[in-house]
């Protein structure tokens, strides 16, 4: 039977099912708008979260907590406590330093409030002699992505420099622009000078750090200006290790010799006292934090970071290991499988229930519809006034809504071949079939996004989580509408289903050819529950109602 071209129904469905082309055209840049967006789209573990907070902190060498408190902590708070856009203020006394922690509105500009928090700061002039500069900075969240674990049976000098040395190589590749040191210490040099040695030579504490300040230090030296050019000046006398330290001069004598840090002072180029120690396997270890930050990929992170220390192992020098452990990319890719696992899963379990009641090829165009749905929501996503990233959180989204997207095609696809059958194939039964639940179908849809609407406007530390989930729900559904009412019917306008003769097809006495008996043997156990099922609805259901 041909299928007439042109509905003499009106509206944006008969528009599309009278016009397949562009259905089909709809439906392919969905398709490869969704696919690109797939490949580009930003890939993180979690959403990224907005913390609105200011750190200030003072080293304050040598106090205990109390005096950190009173020389450095109440003053910082004294002097930001009138700033307009200040939610709250907690500050913290340590050993030898002092956190203030400024929370800002979000009704007002971060880094305005920093800017006068750094001028505040600065302005302070009681700060006690030994305290540093004020280090003040907005605190902007690292996602870590996998950790590496720098172990073996070395020294702590060899695994340090170690671990230095590929912390340099892994920040020189592009997928990779922050690491972190775990569970190692920092590099201190101790100068410890007797009391006898000072009384001997007539020196003081004071004496000795002032020319250890004083020589320890690079100083530009002015420019000679030359007919070839200008010649900068500048003296290099910063040292770094104990050794150079012991060579510095304290003292020249009339007769030529010198005084140097090694004559009275014993130098220990080690590392910092402290209680804290990092374990891996029971030996001791330096591990590297690697983080994303920015529009980094954490996926392709995470492949860097292993196929770097795939080949590093290659060449490792004796006596040291590495290994990565905390690999967050792991849950971000299992959450990712078990999205696509339910997604095939569901569209077969759909198509094998709607085969029973439906005909094949309904129930085929209507299984369709749940990944172009999906890729019609990863293209929009990066977008509009909510850019959603592909996280934890936006996946599960795609999870929660998987069993909702496919109901208005299921409906739809239900009516029309009710109407079909009933009526007959041609493109004014299809229309009709579809505009008879069009607006019910849609007013369901609605009605959900308006449930998960709200979410995106509560805000805070975990609005965005909110965000992601609740925009990659509307987007769904939306895309299930233009699937449903624009693309749906126009495939089912050529799907070609013709009527079955029943008495043909359960004749016993009728020879079928091999290539035909496995698909009639589906379409006897789909009339039979078809069947079974009106007459379920007609003798028992509508008689209960």
């Amino acid at each position: 039977m041909q299928i007439r071209r042109n509905s003499s129904e009106k509206g944006i469905i008969a528009w599309f099912a009278s016009n397949h082309v562009a259905a089909n055209l709809l439906m392919c840049f969905i398709i490869v708008a969704g696919l690109i967006s797939v490949f580009t789209i930003r890939k993180q573990t979690t959403p990224d979260f907005e913390l609105n907070l200011i750190q200030v902190q003072v080293p304050y060498l040598g106090a205990a907590p109390q005096e950190v408190e009173e020389g450095v902590v109440i003053k910082v708070e004294e002097s930001i406590q009138d700033i307009q856009g200040i939610v709250e203020i907690n500050s913290q006394a340590f050993e030898g330093s002092g956190i203030v922690t400024i929370e800002v509105s979000r009704d007002v500009d971060i880094n305005e409030i920093l800017t006068e928090v750094k001028t505040r700061v600065d302005a302070i002039s009681t700060f006690p002699a030994l305290t540093e500069k004020p280090v003040i900075y907005k605190i902007e969240p690292k996602t870590p992505v996998i950790f590496i674990a720098i172990h073996g049976d070395i020294d702590d000098f060899s695994r340090k420099i170690f671990a230095q040395e590929v912390r340099d190589e892994l920040l020189t590749m592009p997928e990779i622009s922050m690491v972190d040191f775990y569970g190692d210490r920092a590099f201190e040099i101790s100068i410890e000078v007797s009391e006898h040695v000072l009384r001997q030579y007539g020196l003081t504490m004071s004496e000795i750090s002032e020319a250890i300040r004083a020589s320890s230090i690079d100083l530009p030296g002015g420019t000679i200006k030359t007919e070839g050019g200008d010649i900068l000046l500048r003296t290099e006398g910063q040292v770094y290790t104990g050794l150079e330290y012991g060579d510095l001069v304290l003292r020249t004598y009339a007769d030529g010799t010198r005084l140097t840090l090694d004559d009275i002072a014993t130098i220990r180029d080690g590392f910092v006292e402290t209680s804290g120690y990092g374990r891996f396997d029971g030996e001791p270890t330096a591990t590297l934090n690697v983080l994303a930050s920015g529009q980094q990929n954490e996926l392709q992170t995470a492949a860097a970071v292993k196929q770097y220390v795939a080949e590093k192992k290659k060449y490792l020098p004796a006596g040291i290991e590495m290994d990565l452990w905390v690999d967050r990319s792991h849950y971000l890719e299992g959450r990712l499988d078990t999205m696509t696992k339910n997604m095939w899963q569901g569209a077969l379990l759909v198509f094998l229930l709607l085969s029973l009641f439906l005909r094949m090829k309904v129930a085929g165009w209507v299984i369709i519809g749940i990944p172009i749905t999906f890729l019609g929501a990863f293209f929009l996503m990066p977008f509009g006034p909510w850019p959603v990233t592909m996280n934890m959180i936006s996946l599960f989204g795609f999870i929660i809504v998987l069993g909702i997207v496919v109901d208005d095609a299921i409906i739809i696809g239900e009516s029309v071949y009710t109407k079909i059958r009933a009526d007959g194939h041609s493109i004014d039964n299809v229309v009709k079939g579809a505009r008879k639940v069009a607006v019910p179908a849609t007013f369901g849809v609605l009605t959900t996004i308006a449930a998960f609407a709200p979410m995106l406007f509560v805000g805070g530390i975990v609005g965005p989580a909110f965000e992601a989930l609740s925009m990659v729900v509307i987007l769904c559904l939306l895309f299930s509408l233009v699937e449903s009412k624009l693309i749906l019917p126009a495939h089912l306008v050529h799907a070609k289903i013709k009527p079955v003769d029943e008495d043909d097809l359960f004749n016993p006495q009728r020879h079928i050819p091999l290539f035909q008996r496995v698909p009639r043997f589906f379409q006897k156990i789909q009339r039979r529950t078809q069947h079974g099922l009106h007459r379920l609805i007609h003798d028992y259901y509508r008689p209960a109602l």
